[in-house]
């Protein structure tokens, strides 16, 4: 594929440290700052702040619980809110996990499969949060939280952790093996 060639020659290690901060001052200056993350989380759980697009594989009895408290609480604009505050960082961390993935690739020197493979982790996580929040966001629209909605959530939630973990492991591991290669040809 000729646009990964052109995305992996020109990553260095400060395009991924550029896309990581630009991801975590998003998610500190828009969640944080701002005091929506408190906030939303106090509105799903009551006394015990809860967020259920951070719980992977989180229980439909949960989510029909925190989606009840948004309700009670009449909060349903800030769930709105914060969801399309996620879709920012959504954004920068799937394009944050792109460059580390393609900087792990060119120091491997590795091609073919593997790195078509490699590169479909990201957006597989970036796809698992946008049908995460959509899902969630429906059934906060809903008068009554529809339970298959609620565990198609849940699995894609965790479908998203599961691309992210992989997408780390992906580029340790090949970050590794480049270094190592560049230490074994130095001997």
């Amino acid at each position: 594929m000729p646009l990964q060639g052109f995305f992996i020659s020109r990553v260095k290690g400060a395009w991924v440290l550029a896309w990581f901060a630009a991801a975590a001052a998003w998610f500190v200056g828009a969640f944080h700052l701002s005091g929506i993350w408190a906030r939303f989380g106090e509105a799903q759980g009551g006394e015990t702040p809860i967020w259920l697009d951070v719980q992977p594989f989180f229980s439909v009895d949960l989510a029909m619980a925190a989606i009840g408290n948004i309700h009670t609480q009449h909060a349903e604009a800030l769930a709105y809110t914060s969801y399309a505050i996620d879709v920012p960082f959504m954004l920068l961390h799937a394009g944050a996990l792109a460059s580390l993935i393609a900087f792990g690739v060119r120091q491997a020197r590795a091609g073919g499969i593997l790195t078509t493979t490699l590169f479909c982790l990201p957006w597989i996580r970036l796809v698992a949060d946008v049908v995460e929040n959509a899902l969630l966001s429906a059934s906060i629209a809903m008068p009554a939280a529809d339970p298959t909605l609620l565990q198609v959530a849940s699995v894609s939630g965790g479908s998203k952790a599961v691309a992210a973990g992989l997408c780390l492991a992906a580029a340790i591991g090949l970050i590794g093996w480049g270094v190592a290669a560049k230490m074994a040809s130095r001997s």
